[in-house]
């Protein structure tokens, strides 16, 4: 996949978390390409990190970055007590369309992860992708998870860091059967 053709899934991804209703933050967006990238791997050539607030890879925000200097998105303060939320621009659309092939492969991927993930709230989306990297990047029984969701995150108590497990579980799940 070449730069344009990942900018293109980018940009229909924020279109689909638009349509999902999501702020639509960094943060959102951050976390639902880590949720993409893990749950369908392909070519989008982002490397995600253990950061403050949970899975974070600094290639998409130099990838947000550029489709912001190329008009395909900008960031607009929707309420002056929360961070800016992103919102797709006309160019996004043309990009989109024309590269339909490789959006068109994604296109149920897209979807699921922006109804699934992206209306989150901050801090529910820090659990889900937190609890999402510890089951893939440690080798953890499911019952060792939530305990150590806490120790990376202490703000979080137990039973919230349960319940996130849990549904990291039934989303992956859900993934497999839509991957088929």
């Amino acid at each position: 996949m070449n730069e344009y053709q990942r900018k293109a899934v980018l940009a229909k991804l924020i279109g689909e978390m638009e349509e999902s209703k999501s702020w639509c933050g960094e943060t959102h967006i951050q976390k639902t390409v880590y949720f993409l990238t893990e749950l369908f791997p392909g070519d989008l050539n982002l490397e995600f990190i253990l950061y403050k607030h949970g899975p974070f890879s600094f290639d998409l925000r130099d990838v947000l970055t550029e489709m912001r200097a190329d008009d395909l998105i900008d960031w607009r303060v929707k309420h002056a007590s929360y961070g800016a939320s992103c919102e797709s621009r006309p160019m996004a659309k043309e990009l989109i369309r024309k590269f339909a092939a490789t959006v068109g492969e994604w296109d149920g991927r897209l979807q699921f992860v922006a109804r699934c993930v992206s209306s989150g709230t901050v801090l529910e989306l820090e659990r889900l992708a937190t609890a999402l990297f510890i089951l893939r990047k440690e080798e953890l029984s499911e019952g060792e998870v939530p305990k150590r969701l806490v120790e990376l995150k202490p703000h979080v108590n137990l039973d919230d860091a349960r319940h996130a497990v849990s549904e990291v579980l039934d989303i992956e799940r859900e993934a497999a059967a839509i991957a088929g």
